[in-house]
């Protein structure tokens, strides 16, 4: 179970997190770049024939087979997520004392912020 421990003492499992106690950032720069290779990425497969092509071409995609026919909006889903998935600041306020908590990508190490 994961679980967030902030400098408030307080601990917050998952189960019993907010709604709106975990977040992410983008920089906007990444965020206009990844939203437009999405929509390529979906044109790509949409575009790429029959059954058998899109077949490959998720495999390339992916790196290796997906193993059966999704509808659409699946393929959709999975290409949004794993592009959306790398490049985001993780952002968690907690629940209890309201410090909000950046995580640095390159270290993981949490950094915390009151409210002034």
């Amino acid at each position: 179970m994961s679980r967030f421990s902030c400098i408030c003492g307080e601990v917050t499992h998952e189960v019993d997190e907010p709604a709106d106690a975990s977040l992410v950032a983008y920089p906007s720069a990444a965020m206009l770049r990844t939203r437009r290779e999405i929509a390529e990425l979906i044109a790509a497969y949409v575009e790429s024939g029959d059954a058998a092509r899109r077949e490959e071409w998720l495999r390339r995609y992916l790196g290796e087979p997906l193993g059966h026919d999704e509808p659409l909006v699946e393929i959709a889903e999975l290409i949004v997520n794993r592009e959306l998935n790398v490049g985001f600041l993780p952002i968690f306020r907690c629940p209890h004392c309201g410090r909000i908590a950046l995580s640095d990508p390159e270290t993981g190490k949490w950094e915390f912020f009151a409210r002034g």
